[in-house]
């Protein structure tokens, strides 16, 4: 899956999103649909400034599922087990 942006991109990120993204961005995964699931964001936004995260999944139903995981603990969980940490390393 390569990271071209499609001409329907922006439109897809814009309503995963909510809102008009903020930095130019080039789709890195694209669900089996073939929308984006994680969009890569340049690192400055277009004031030069900082822009804090550069991979971002975007796709409603995997931000749902992610954020079920993390609702639950499983994060904390994963990062204080010594195995996960060690195969990460």
């Amino acid at each position: 899956m390569g990271n071209e942006l499609r001409a329907a991109d922006l439109e897809a990120v814009r309503q995963q999103l909510g809102r008009e993204p903020t930095t130019p961005f080039s789709v890195v995964v694209r669900c089996t649909g073939g929308h984006p699931l994680v969009i890569r964001n340049r690192p400055l936004d277009a004031e030069g400034n900082p822009f804090p995260t550069i991979y971002w999944l975007t796709c409603p139903d995997a931000v749902k599922a992610v954020s079920r995981v993390e609702s639950e603990g499983w994060i904390a969980r994963l990062a204080d087990d010594p195995a996960i940490a060690a195969s990460v390393a």
